[in-house]
């Protein structure tokens, strides 16, 4: 009994919470490293349920976080305010001593929770090994050059982004970019859904070597304006991805609880699940974040994409992940589309 009693206040301390310091004793070399670091660790010195926040010993701290709890733009607030007060005053070690609680280990006495965590950590270890991630920190241009050419730049970066996709998996697939409704009472996150019928028409015609350039920007412009529309219903209510998903829960709800009722085919045919797929998930949290140098936004398909993007003055920089390893061929045909998309733009 007193073995469980041990593990239950461990577990219920650890549980309780706000966020989990993870305080890392290695220094990373580049940003595909830092990015790596941050993301998975080893397994021994995180804590997924929680906001974590990661410092290692050069200085550089980042946030990884679950998306149930916390949402990118509010963390990216936190971090530009945690950044401007640690630069701005000078940190004295006693005072910081003299307010904190002395650590303690929690401990986890030998029981089934220890082989479970044994188990997680070999686990989550094979994960790492699957995943597969990029960086790209494009320097050549960013979205004041594009602005120059009337394209909004979240457009440029979504069209640039599908045009990669298709050169990198040889097709098109569902795309979802987070979008927030944080203006409206309890509202948090709708769905843009960048793939339109403009966007696919110009990814075909991008492609084309037949199609001349003059063709090839106005395709562009009009993918760009109904990816603005799209933008737009998304931020003001009329999004459909969370209302379809709550009477697809209610849906199968139903099912679960009255045995004649039936879940309706828009659901079942195969069409829904392929539309929820989000085989290329992506984010951005803006541009010229001062002390944000990445932004990273996980694949959540097994044959998909992750991106998460930061379009500054004079950069794109997008972290890539990947579970098929995709990452470096895709950040490699996401730079060179930036260029010839970007000579689109110069086209008289």
């Amino acid at each position: 009994m007193g073995h469980s009693e041990t593990n239950k206040k461990s577990i219920e301390e650890i549980d309780s919470s706000l966020f989990v310091l993870c305080l890392d004793d290695i220094y990373s070399r580049s940003e595909k490293e830092f990015s790596l670091l941050t993301l998975m660790g080893n397994g021994n010195n995180r804590y997924y349920d929680k906001l974590q926040l990661i410092v290692t010993t050069d200085g550089q701290a980042a946030f990884n976080m679950e998306h149930t709890g916390y949402d990118g733009q509010v963390l990216a607030r936190f971090m530009i305010d945690a950044f401007n007060d640690a630069v701005k005053k000078t940190l004295t070690v006693p005072d910081l001593k003299s307010k904190l609680p002395n650590p303690h280990p929690l401990p986890v006495v030998t029981s089934p929770v220890r082989s479970a965590i044994s188990k997680a950590l070999t686990n989550w270890n094979e994960f790492i090994a699957l995943t597969d991630l990029a960086v790209s920190n494009f320097t050549e241009f960013g979205k004041e050059t594009i602005k120059n050419f009337k394209i909004p730049p979240d457009a440029f970066l979504q069209a640039a982004a599908q045009v990669a996709t298709f050169k990198t998996l040889g097709k098109l697939v569902s795309t979802y970019e987070s979008s927030s409704v944080r203006n409206y009472q309890h509202g948090r996150t709708e769905t843009i859904r960048p793939l339109t019928p403009a966007m696919h028409n110009f990814v075909q015609k991008f492609l084309n070597p037949a199609i001349s350039p003059k063709e090839k920007l106005a395709a562009l412009h009009e993918a760009a304006k109904q990816h603005q529309a799209v933008v737009k219903r998304s931020k003001t209510g009329e999004g459909v991805d969370r209302h379809l998903q709550g009477l697809y829960w209610t849906a199968l709800q139903k099912a679960w609880r009255i045995q004649q009722y039936t879940v309706p085919s828009f659901f079942t045919d195969g069409n829904y699940s392929n539309y929820m797929s989000n085989k290329l998930s992506t984010s951005n949290v803006g541009g010229d974040l001062v002390g944000i140098k990445l932004f990273g936004f996980g694949a959540v398909h097994g044959e998909g994409l992750g991106l998460g993007y930061l379009v500054n003055s004079n950069s794109l920089v997008t972290t890539i992940t990947s579970y098929t390893g995709k990452s470096n061929e895709f950040a490699s045909h996401l730079e060179q589309v930036y260029r010839e998309m970007i000579k689109l733009g110069e086209t008289k």
